[in-house]
């Protein structure tokens, strides 16, 4: 008995160490930037480092619920410039046929808002039809979709930067202000919904029975079937959830930078699908860590940080991407061969 005791209570430090894995390495990784570069030394670097992950670091938290449920999501980034799109050219369809709301800047806000969410929403649903319904794996399903929202945002968009302030009869369109504004107290605004969205996905994903059936189904979808589960809504559901946040994302986009410019959203997919691993979220499935989900977003932000404030060349952030969700991967696998031997 005592010696179950003490194997049980050996398994809860390494599970809790291996859930605060992603942070510890945040923590040393600030540190070793701190020390090498004095730019870390202000608190406003460190700020806008949040905020400039904050974007990708929102639609990694619904990629963490797709790769927890066995899937991939790789049109995140060509949703998230349609749904951009979708949003600016409704915004003037109403402007042009007189609606005084859409000439308000909170009604600028209220429409941008329910039309971002909404596509998003739409775009998720429609990458989990081709996955539980048409049974189309999730790599070809959503590579399918990464090419369809990208050439529908292009053509809409003219394959140009298609601003929120248009003129229409002489009068500019309002900014979403109250999105833009720089500091709460001294926190960014958008570091703050990240770290809110981010609590909310825990609860959805830990105290939850979508959450569960989220897991259950990434690690045995059949025998999950045979547990009364029904896969195919899950699935549904992690996808819709993910367009969903991508959708919230765009909104405080536009709230920076009030315009969708023509390479919105690029590599997002990627940068997300990073931050997921990288957290701790095993890409076979089965096993989420969402608060991990935000700390690989900040691991990330604080690496290309340095390497710009290094010298280093643009072009090699792909290199040093690819090179990380690798090796995160390989830790994974590593990990798991080492708990299969001792089980």
């Amino acid at each position: 008995m005592g010696n179950f005791e003490k194997l049980s209570g050996q398994d809860n430090l390494k599970n809790i160490f291996v859930n605060a894995a992603s942070w510890i390495a945040l923590v040393l990784l600030l540190v070793v930037c701190v020390i090498v570069r004095p730019e870390f030394r202000n608190p406003q670097t460190l700020l806008m480092i949040a905020k400039q992950v904050t974007i990708v670091g929102i639609i990694a938290l619904g990629m963490t619920f797709v790769i927890a449920g066995g899937g991939i999501d790789l049109s995140v980034g060509s949703l998230f410039a349609f749904s951009g799109v979708s949003a600016l050219l409704v915004l003037k369809d109403l402007q042009e046929a007189g609606m005084a709301l859409a000439w308000s800047e909170g009604g600028v806000f209220l429409i941008v808002t329910v039309v971002a969410l909404l596509v998003g929403a739409l775009g998720g649903a429609l990458n989990g039809l081709l996955v539980a319904v048409c049974k189309i794996p999730p790599f070809i399903a959503t590579l399918g979709t990464l090419s369809i929202f990208r050439s529908l945002a292009l053509h809409f968009a003219e394959s140009g930067t298609l601003p929120l302030r248009n003129v229409i009869n002489g009068t500019a369109t309002p900014g979403i202000s109250e999105l833009a504004a720089p500091m709460i107290g001294k926190y960014e605004v958008t570091a703050v919904v990240f770290v809110v969205l981010t609590a909310i996905c825990w609860v959805l994903m830990k105290y939850t029975a979508f959450g569960r059936h989220v897991c259950a189904v990434g690690a045995n979808e059949k025998v999950a079937k045979f547990a009364g589960i029904n896969t195919g809504t899950v699935k549904l559901l992690t996808y819709t959830l993910t367009g969903l946040l991508v959708g919230a994302g765009v909104v405080l986009f536009l709230g920076q930078l009030e315009s969708v410019p023509n390479n919105a959203g690029n590599l997002y997919e990627l940068d997300a699908i990073a931050a997921v691993v990288i957290g701790g979220t095993a890409m076979s499935g089965g096993k989420a860590n969402v608060w991990g989900t935000l700390a690989g977003a900040l691991i990330l932000g604080l690496i290309f940080a340095f390497l710009n404030f290094t010298g280093t060349a643009p072009a090699l952030k792909g290199l040093v991407q690819g090179v990380i969700i690798l090796l995160s991967v390989l830790i994974q696998g590593f990990a798991f061969m080492l708990n299969r031997k001792r089980a």
